[in-house]
């Protein structure tokens, strides 16, 4: 329910803190660069505009920058979480086995175990687990090629220079991605098969990082509208001073 109501309710608020980044950042450049003097060249009014654009696409990054630090890099790992009910469970494994052996294959990654148990289809498996100090093998009975379980991730922190480089990068990513998106619904509408527009995260266990990343997202789309808005403000408010100044 959070999720969904960051997602619907934060695009405006964010389009909102957009436009005044731009605008009050705008301002500032104009007025430090002297562009009100009789006699300004032509490059004032340009270079005060592209900090505003520049400062507004970093409040998008600042999300995401926070929200890879708090994510960390996560990694697959070969223990288990398992589901209730499902053929892991009735086995009788348990939350934080870790997976030694399957059918006396050992497997190296996540990816591997799955494939694995995957191709086995519905024979019975015989999985050797780590419990703590113990080794236990367990015969589990796949359904439709699963087991029910899922990979404990790991986080491993990253280094401050690798964050903000890949937050700097995500705003323009995910512009290009909503663009892809747009497009391909333009023009084949029934092949598409993911979700146009920001969307909810569902995540097993609550987290403030994925709403995080998430607010990155719906800045970034907001951030071209933010530009369009900001030049009318800008548009009206040379107009209106125009008019008085008459």
């Amino acid at each position: 329910m959070l999720a969904v109501v960051v997602t619907y309710l934060g695009f405006p608020l964010l389009l909102a803190l957009l436009v005044g980044v731009h605008v009050l950042v705008r301002e500032v450049s104009r007025r430090a660069l002297g562009e009100g003097e009789a006699t300004r060249p032509s490059w004032r009014p340009m270079l005060a505009t592209a900090a505003g654009l520049v400062a507004s696409y970093l409040t998008c990054a600042v999300f995401f920058f926070v929200a890879i630090l708090g994510f960390g890099r996560q990694e697959n790992t070969l223990r288990v979480r398992v589901m209730q009910p499902g053929p892991a469970s009735e086995a009788g494994l348990r939350d934080g086995d870790r997976v030694v052996a399957v059918n006396g294959t050992h497997p190296a990654s996540w990816d591997e175990l799955r494939a694995m148990v995957h191709d086995d289809g519905d024979r019975l498996i015989n999985m050797e687990v780590e419990r703590g100090a113990e080794i236990l093998h367990l015969d589990v009975q796949p359904r439709d090629g699963r087991i029910g379980v899922a990979s404990i991730l790991e986080r491993h922190e990253i280094p401050l220079g690798l964050a903000a480089t890949g937050a700097m990068a995500l705003p323009g990513l995910s512009i290009a991605r909503q663009a892809r998106e747009l497009t391909r619904g333009l023009t084949a509408p029934t092949a598409r098969n993911t979700l146009m527009g920001p969307v909810a995260i569902i995540v097993r266990e609550f987290s403030l990082w994925p709403l995080i990343g998430r607010l990155g997202e719906l800045a970034a789309y907001a951030w071209p509208f933010s530009i369009v808005i900001a030049f009318v403000v800008s548009r009206a408010r040379a107009t209106s001073t125009a008019t008085r100044g008459r």
